[in-house]
């Protein structure tokens, strides 16, 4: 024998399914309003730590305004001589610096560069 379907009953689900589709509506709006948010967010933090990390890695590289300051001193430390047609050097020639890079500079650069990835 088969039941003869409630009225009430259909009108149940119907509310049902548009209460559900509704509060389903809203959860998707409100996922996409944060996901929009937190993408605004994670531009604004990599263009800042990328501005960060163009300007911390001019401290890896070596410094040209030491090494002309350093060649000017090395030429004005030498007495230079002119005996017989011929230009001597007097002094002995300062040592080359090596160019070592700084710990902080490393370390500044590498946090830059994580926070980036």
């Amino acid at each position: 024998m088969a039941r003869e379907p409630r009225s009430g009953s259909s009108d149940t689900r119907q509310t049902m399914r548009t209460t559900v589709r509704e509060v389903d509506v809203r959860k998707i709006t409100d996922a996409e309003e944060d996901l929009d948010t937190l993408l605004v967010s994670a531009g604004l933090f990599s263009a800042v730590a990328n501005t960060f990390a163009v300007d911390s890695h001019a401290g890896l590289q070596p410094n040209n305004t030491g090494e002309l300051v350093f060649l000017l001193r090395q030429s004005l430390s030498r007495n230079y001589t002119f005996a017989d047609g011929v230009l001597r050097p007097g002094a002995p020639a300062l040592s080359d610096v090596p160019f070592e890079v700084p710990l902080w500079a490393l370390r500044v650069d590498g946090l830059c560069f994580a926070s980036l990835m």
